[in-house]
């Protein structure tokens, strides 16, 4: 379900570091309550602010904003690079700020808009990622949410500084070895190359946007694992190119937008002394921080890499494995196929629901099967789950005290391998059977995507794991009023107040999976069916695609 929120609510402060670029430092210039004899400030800094007694204009007022009782400032970029505009915890009443291009009371829209800043208190603001350019003039607008609404207060501005040389394909940041290197694509452009990769055309853009250059040098043979998993605040995509230099059309070794979460991860293989190039860049125009994070394993297999040499293992507790070499072996699952998998073999002590999770373990695609003995053997499939968390895997089944039950680890076809761990879970209560009738619940929201920003609202949507929790097969027919609908709200809690900030249309389901999370399911070999304990995860792309949304009413 697409999520379109009623005000743009910004990243966490601690995403948005200040960075002084060297401007002036003006405590005690007051903005103007007439654009047209704003006083002029420059750079960096903290400027005071009183609005009592300021009128609301005329200017400014063109767009949905809130900006009442407005003063005006003419405010001129030092340096080119990312600017932020803020009265975060710094003022006495509710702001908003308004950014507009030029000197001079402005004849267009504002180029940049926020009225609540996540996290800051009194509904203060926080305006980020305004592009500016050295020399530049721009004129700031801050008022109150309401009218007559004023108040005194500090309006703190920073810059993000400019262009680095690794915005060139021609000029990349020369790096070599394993280690993690700090990267802003904030300030950076979309280059043409790199542009044109067909292993970077995913979720519907085969663009690597506001990219980043780096020559790397690898120090030993192996697989190079590159990734920003958990090291960056925006949806990134990254690629890599033998030798140096700018890359030729299609000659990419590897490339990747979401492995975990928004974040990702490629691999390829690297020989001592060969020259790499890495691109670093962004699914789309929205540019962030973050690190990119670089190791080099060996060669070398794994020794439970087959399933007749399945890994003994007992009990509950946290498994790890490393699959980056690990070959794929036994049956196709009902779920996708398991991908250079990793096999245990595991004893239960007892007799009770056991849950095999990566949740948190992983950063990888991963994908999980339970066995009721060696299939390599002849052993039956008891569950079978690939996304329940994000892309990790999580999945319930009945096990009997002193039974050996072969748990097969792996990844999602075509997916990056790697380390990772399975935890195991004794004595969850499954939650299947206790209702009479089919009864489909939302077990997990494994997900969110990110979709853009128009004017002040945001676009969001929801990944939903469905679960049928009841006793009968649950009808789950497309085109037709045989299938369940998922409506979707989005709350915040803000000084007290609950709030809710934007709600989805009906999400129409076409058809089910037979996924085993919220208990083991019973395969009805009918996708459009689901299952006794089946469960079924729409994606948050799927989930936003209008074409299979409806109206409420």
């Amino acid at each position: 379900m697409r999520l379109m929120q009623a005000k743009l609510w910004p990243g966490d402060l601690s995403n948005h570091p200040f960075s002084g670029s060297g401007g002036s430092l003006a405590v005690g210039v007051n903005g103007s309550d007439d654009c047209a004899t704003a006083p002029a400030i420059s750079g960096s800094g903290d400027f005071a602010f009183d609005s009592t007694g300021a009128t609301t204009g005329s200017e400014g007022q063109s767009q949905t904003t809130h900006i009442n009782n407005d003063i005006w400032w003419e405010w001129t970029a030092d340096v080119t690079g990312i600017a932020t505009f803020s009265t975060c915890d710094q003022a006495d009443f509710d702001t908003g700020i308004a950014v507009y291009s030029g000197a001079g009371c402005p004849s267009l829209d504002w180029i940049a808009y926020n009225d609540d800043g996540t996290g800051c208190t009194g509904f203060s603001t926080y305006l980020t990622d305004v592009a500016v350019s050295a020399g530049s003039s721009y004129m700031i607008q801050l008022g109150g949410w309401n009218i007559g609404e004023t108040g005194t207060g500090t309006m703190s501005i920073s810059i993000v500084g400019g262009l680095s040389d690794e915005d060139d394909c021609a000029n990349p940041a020369v790096i070599a070895g394993e280690g993690s290197w700090a990267y802003s694509t904030l300030a950076a452009t979309t280059g043409s190359e790199g542009q044109n990769e067909a292993l970077c055309d995913k979720f519907g853009s085969i663009v690597v946007a506001k990219d980043l250059w780096y020559e790397w040098t690898s120090t030993a043979d192996g697989f190079a694992t590159v990734q920003t998993c958990g090291l960056a605040d925006h949806d990134t995509k990254i690629a890599a190119y033998p030798g140096s230099g700018c890359p030729t059309d299609g000659t990419a070794l590897a490339c990747n937008d979401d492995t975990c979460g928004l974040s990702s991860m490629i691999q390829f293989s690297v020989t001592n002394g060969g020259v790499y190039t890495l691109q670093i860049g962004c699914y789309n125009e929205v540019g962030g921080s973050g690190t990119i994070q670089i190791d080099i394993s060996g060669t070398g297999g794994t020794a439970n890499d087959d399933c007749a040499n399945a890994e003994a293992i007992t009990g509950e507790g946290v498994f790890t494995y490393d699959n980056t070499t690990a070959t794929t072996d036994g049956p196709s699952p009902t779920c996708p196929q398991a991908e250079r998998d990793v096999w245990f073999a595991w004893t239960s002590p007892g007799t009770y629901g056991v849950e095999v999770s990566t949740c948190g373990h992983s950063n990888l695609d991963t994908l999980l099967v339970v066995y009721d003995g060696a299939p390599c053997s002849g052993a039956v499939e008891i569950a079978c789950n690939d996304d329940s968390c994000a892309y990790q895997s999580q999945l319930i089944f009945s096990a009997v005290t002193g039974s050996t039950y072969w748990i097969r680890a792996g990844n999602f076809p075509g997916s990056t391998p790697g380390p990772g761990a399975i935890e195991i879970t004794t004595d969850i209560v499954d939650p299947c059977g206790e209702s009479t009738g089919p009864d489909v619940i939302v077990g997990n929201i494994p997900g969110t995507m990110f979709w853009g920003v128009d004017g002040s609202r945001a676009g969001y949507s929801f990944a939903a794991t469905a679960c049928n929790v009841g006793d009968m097969e649950m009808g789950w027919w497309a085109n037709t009023n045989v299938h369940p609908v998922i409506a979707q709200n989005m709350y915040r809690i803000e000084d007290g107040r609950f709030e809710q900030l934007g709600m989805s249309w009906l999400k129409h389901g076409w058809a089910s999976a037979t996924e085993s999370y919220c208990c083991t399911c019973q395969n009805p070999n009918n996708s459009q069916v689901t299952g006794v304990g089946c469960a079924d995860t729409y994606g948050a792309g799927a989930n936003g695609g209008q074409g299979t949304m409806g109206p409420r009413w």
